[in-house]
């Protein structure tokens, strides 16, 4: 009896000294994982605040992106209004161009028509002028005649025709004959009847009917005309005048 008391005494111990060193390391562990939680609280509440000076950070750029793009959208905005505005300027630019194009066409064309009138004036007035000159110097003043034209080339021949109604004078007929004696074709020959009444141009002359033009008159090519003068006619003067 006596000695199975002795070993469960030193079971009892035993199973003490197991426990109390359980229970130290059980400490210790506790003891230890505590520590290293603590020192992980400190990690995460590091962390953390890197974290929300990060999302500080981030909202702060966020605010930069948006006012920068809100500025690209200005900048773009202004570029499309520039643009625009370019395409109006090139425009306008093309219409003025067309204008000036258009204005100088109109010049062109008023340059040219002017020198054509000019020719032509100058043309009328070299005519006229030796028109002028006939006129004045009488080339003839007869009943009838031949001479040739101030510029010697024109051969003019006139006869005077009186024609009779009912065995009375009615009136006469003067034929003016012209030739081209000259050394190249005419372009237009002037043929001119002036009667005379006493001395005067008879009050109802008209060049209408007292004159006469004739075109491409070519070398030794003649051309008549008749003109109707009234019975009270006394003389005449017939003016040729090449062109």
């Amino acid at each position: 009896m006596s000695e199975k008391k002795v070993v469960s005494r030193r079971v009892a111990i035993a199973l003490g000294i197991i426990c109390v060193l359980l229970g130290v390391g059980f400490v210790g562990a506790v003891a230890n994982y505590t520590s290293i939680l603590a020192e992980k609280d400190v990690q995460i509440a590091s962390l953390s605040l890197q974290i929300a000076e990060k999302n500080a950070i981030i909202s702060l750029l966020n605010s930069q992106i948006a006012t920068m793009d809100s500025q690209i959208q200005s900048l773009r905005n202004q570029v499309d209004s520039l643009s625009n505005a370019v395409a109006s300027l090139n425009s306008e630019i093309a219409d003025r161009d067309s204008q000036i194009l258009s204005l100088k066409l109109q010049i062109a064309n008023i340059n040219s028509s002017y020198l054509s009138l000019k020719s032509e004036y100058d043309s009328l007035k070299q005519g006229y002028d030796k028109l002028l000159s006939a006129i004045e110097k009488g080339e003839v003043a007869a009943k009838s005649a031949t001479w040739l034209s101030e510029d010697k080339r024109l051969s003019v021949t006139s006869e005077v025709i009186p024609e009779f109604l009912f065995k009375e004078l009615w009136c006469y007929t003067v034929k003016v004959t012209v030739t081209n004696v000259g050394k190249e074709p005419l372009s237009i020959v002037w043929i001119f009847l002036f009667p005379y009444k006493n001395g005067k141009l008879v009050e109802y002359w008209d060049p209408l009917w007292y004159s006469k033009s004739v075109e491409n008159l070519y070398i030794g090519e003649s051309y008549s005309y008749n003109f109707t003068v009234p019975k009270e006619m006394t003389t005449y003067k017939v003016v040729a005048v090449a062109g």
